[in-house]
């Protein structure tokens, strides 16, 4: 998954070079700076879901509990 994530960002950021080849570096800074505004806005968003759908899981990870020991627990009591 992180490799494809990877082949994608550089193939966008030569397909951006290559269609814009001009563009002064203060107008890509400008351009960039809004996609990791985007980009933070859509993490925190996601992240806000998830805690959402899977309260659970999130209180199994803050109080450090494995998923599969508390199977274990539950089989053997």
């Amino acid at each position: 998954m992180k490799n494809s994530l990877l082949i994608i960002t550089i193939l966008l950021v030569l397909a951006i070079s290559y269609i814009l080849p001009d563009a002064p570096f203060n107008k890509q800074k400008e351009l960039f700076a809004h996609l990791l505004q985007i980009s933070s806005i859509l993490l925190a968003v996601s992240g806000a879901w998830i805690a959402i759908i899977y309260p659970q899981a999130l209180k199994n990870i803050i109080n450090n509990i494995n998923i599969d020991d508390e199977k274990n627990k539950s089989s053997h009591s």
